[in-house]
């Protein structure tokens, strides 16, 4: 194998940073459509759920463990941040006695 051959299959090769960084944009996508806040995107209708919003932000924190070491400061910074902004989202939900699933 040459080498831009072998350089042009590792920057085609799907890194674990990119799936994982793929991953928590579902989950979290997921979390702000249970919460209520954007409408679901097939239906089109807000479709509360609380408890399953809740699951998807757990996830999106356990997998912000295994994504850090592969993010820069402002991606890290970046994720953080939308992972407190869907927990503040939950905790209002919660305290305005939303549907928990």
């Amino acid at each position: 194998m040459s080498e831009e051959t072998r350089n042009e299959s590792s920057e085609a090769e799907v890194r674990i940073g990119d799936l994982l960084l793929s991953s928590f944009e579902v989950f979290a996508g997921y979390a702000w459509q249970r919460l209520g806040l954007i409408p679901n995107p097939v239906t089109g209708q807000v479709e509360e759920d609380l408890g399953e919003a809740r699951t998807a932000i757990d996830v999106c924190g356990r997998l912000i463990e295994f994504l850090e070491p592969h993010l820069d400061d402002e991606s890290r910074r970046r994720v953080h941040s939308a992972l407190s902004d869907l927990r503040i989202q939950y905790v209002k939900k919660m305290g305005a006695g939303g549907s928990g699933g």
